[in-house]
């Protein structure tokens, strides 16, 4: 993918970008400790579409956040505008998943179809959420003072087990994502990004009309828990379980993930027609 800084309320934003730049857009939001580099073997299989990743706040060349969820989703709205792009097909993994919802909610006319993979709408909880924030506290100062040893416990994570089924080479580029990023500026991510800092979405969900893909992988507990309890906020929704994957479907097979997205997506309704970009 060919990368790009942009900036948006006068803050450097690192966009990647590949396909048919006539085609209709495909926004792709990747995880924390992640870029939108994650997103290469995906985008390789997806022709026809026009691909834009961007690194989110915190997360590579782009600037630590500014505000919390519901400030950086208008931030992708801004980003669409920038591009021309007046509607996107929206994909978010784990903290994009919880990004991209806050998006649909807040910008419904941009997002012609939402697909969500392993994340959660929020915590309803305020003693949850509020030892979440706590928690995150804790491990942002982690990632300040030690930031090797951060990304040594992050990996050996159980919702990450299964990635050791992958290729040792797509393991190191996980790796190489990793420990590429500012340690100050992903902290500041996890203060404002983290769960706990987000307004729960659940009653908003209902409002939402455009097609939704809610995707888990088979052993990925946690969140298929969580799919559950969504399944029946969401008025048009179709909901997956892959096979023989965990919490990063698209990472841990993304041939499979590639098939069920595209059968999702030729049923869509055309996208709207596309503005004129000044970037």
């Amino acid at each position: 993918m060919l990368s790009q800084t942009l900036t948006l309320n006068g803050r450097p934003w690192t966009i990647h970008q590949t396909g048919d730049a006539s085609g209709p857009a495909m926004l792709l939001l990747h995880g924390f400790t992640g870029s939108g580099r994650n997103w290469d073997e995906l985008a390789k299989k997806l022709p026809g579409w026009r691909i834009i990743a961007p690194d989110l706040p915190g997360h590579g060349e782009t600037a630590p956040p500014s505000g919390a969820m519901p400030e950086v989703a208008l931030d992708l709205a801004a980003l669409l505008d920038q591009l021309g792009v007046d509607q996107a097909v929206v994909i978010g993994y784990s903290m994009g998943g919880r990004l991209a919802l806050h998006l649909a909610v807040q910008a419904p006319e941009r997002v012609r179809a939402l697909v969500v993979i392993g994340a959660t709408p929020g915590l309803l909880d305020a003693e949850a959420r509020a030892e979440r924030v706590a928690a995150d506290e804790q491990l942002a100062q982690r990632i300040e003072s030690d930031f090797e040893g951060f990304v040594r416990d992050w990996e050996a994570q159980s919702m990450f087990a299964t990635q050791k089924a992958m290729s040792t080479e797509s393991q190191e580029q996980i790796r190489a994502i990793r420990r590429s990023h500012h340690p100050k500026a992903l902290a500041a991510a996890l203060r404002l990004l983290g769960t706990g800092s987000q307004p729960p979405l659940h009653d908003r969900l209902a409002g939402l009309t455009m097609p939704v893909l809610w995707v888990v992988g088979e052993y990925d507990q946690k969140f298929r828990a969580i799919a559950d309890a969504v399944h029946p906020l969401l008025p048009d929704a179709r909901f997956a379980i892959l096979p023989y994957a965990g919490h990063a479907v698209h990472l841990e097979r993304p041939s499979a993930f590639k098939t069920l997205l595209l059968s999702f997506t030729e049923k869509l309704p055309e996208p709207a027609s596309p503005r004129r970009s000044d970037a």
